[in-house]
């Protein structure tokens, strides 16, 4: 009776870069979401008088940089375990 078992995942220093790079991009992504989420609450609910809805700097730029993250680090990842 034979059973297959596969290798272990070796843990490599750029493995380890790949992943730390799709967490800290989950985290930004998550952060400029829920920033946004909170701003347009606040503007609804209209606690908010005669703010912007939102800022480029707290929203736009954390997405934008945790999706390129997120991206760069699963390419790499997935380049890895190849």
């Amino acid at each position: 009776m034979s059973t297959s078992q596969s290798a272990p995942a070796v843990l490599t220093p750029t493995r380890v870069a790949s992943a730390a790079a799709v967490l800290a991009g989950l985290g930004l992504a998550s952060y400029g979401g829920y920033t946004q989420y909170t701003i347009s609450r606040a503007v609804a609910d209209g606690a908010c008088d005669g703010c912007a809805p939102w800022h480029p700097l707290f929203v736009v730029a954390p997405l934008v940089v945790g999706v390129v993250l997120v991206a760069i680090g699963s390419y790499a990842f997935a380049k890895t375990t190849c």
